[in-house]
């Protein structure tokens, strides 16, 4: 439930358009964008502005020449973007804010081995039952034999799993 102090810090009032990010947002990703250079000419608008307009067009599933003027010429924006997504800078700060968001929620920053190596040893006991690897891989029944399937089941049932059952399409 949010807070009369969140709600105030969060607040999007001042925002041009819905996919701009607030200041406690902005703080997030700012650190693991390129800065200004000391050389060469000066930027013609500030990052914040780049990634905003970047935002805009993927929140809204706009096309790139449709940004509306109030930001960069479109071109301009979408060399950035692409800058970005070579270089990693995409990535880097995806990566950050998972472990940031992780750490939120009182756990470690970066998944562990040990949840790697719980999955395999799970699958080899599948398959020591006599379970094929396509139906613990598989997504649904259709990909994989129905005694396969069945005898999964009865697997998790008898190691006391979640029920595993087929998705509904």
């Amino acid at each position: 439930m949010w807070s009369p102090t969140a709600r105030r810090r969060y607040s999007r009032a001042g925002l041009r358009y819905g996919s701009d990010l607030a200041d406690p947002v902005w703080t997030l990703p700012a650190p693991f964008l390129p800065s200004e250079s000391g050389c060469g000419r000066k930027r013609a608008r500030p990052m914040r502005e780049i990634v905003n307009a970047i935002c805009y067009i993927l929140c809204g599933g706009v096309a790139w020449r449709f940004l509306p003027v109030e930001f960069l010429p479109w071109r301009a924006v979408y060399r950035r973007f692409a800058r970005f997504r070579d270089d990693g800078t995409w990535e880097t700060i995806n990566h950050h804010l998972v472990m940031w968001d992780r750490e939120r929620v009182s756990r470690e920053g970066s998944p562990t081995a040990v949840v790697i190596e719980r999955l395999v040893a799970n699958a080899r006991a599948l398959m020591a039952e006599g379970i094929g690897f396509p139906a613990i891989c598989s997504n649904g029944p259709a990909t994989y034999p129905a005694d396969s399937f069945e005898a999964m089941q009865r697997f998790a049932q008898a190691h006391a799993f979640r029920s595993l059952s087929p998705r509904q399409g």
